[in-house]
């Protein structure tokens, strides 16, 4: 009884999660406007990740963090937040997602 209950509880995360990945996979698809996603860069994410996103105390280098990740990893870190970041979900639209993260590749 205890494991059935356990996993019914699991399966929304599992959608869910299931869910925010697929998101993140149709994003990645969209083709990007990296000076749209400079601009969206400056107003929310200079701040903790400097204007050249090399970081300071705020936040990491995003420069290196979007060098090791796949785009999807940062698409989905974007809108879940991580640590400290917040969550830009209900933030960027599916299409300023992708093109902040056009923008991170020219960093």
């Amino acid at each position: 009884m205890r494991l059935c209950l356990f996993a019914l509880l699991l399966t929304p995360l599992a959608a869910c999660g299931g869910a925010m990945n697929e998101r993140a996979a149709d994003i990645a698809a969209l083709d990007g406007d990296a000076t749209a996603g400079g601009d969206l860069y400056q107003t929310n994410c200079s701040a903790c990740h400097g204007a050249d996103g090399q970081g300071t105390s705020q936040g990491p280098n995003i420069v290196e963090e979007v060098a090791e990740h796949s785009d999807e990893s940062t698409i989905s870190t974007i809108l879940n937040g991580e640590d400290e970041m917040p969550a830009f979900e209900d933030t960027f639209t599916d299409q300023e997602a992708a093109d902040l993260v056009a923008f991170l590749h020219t960093l």
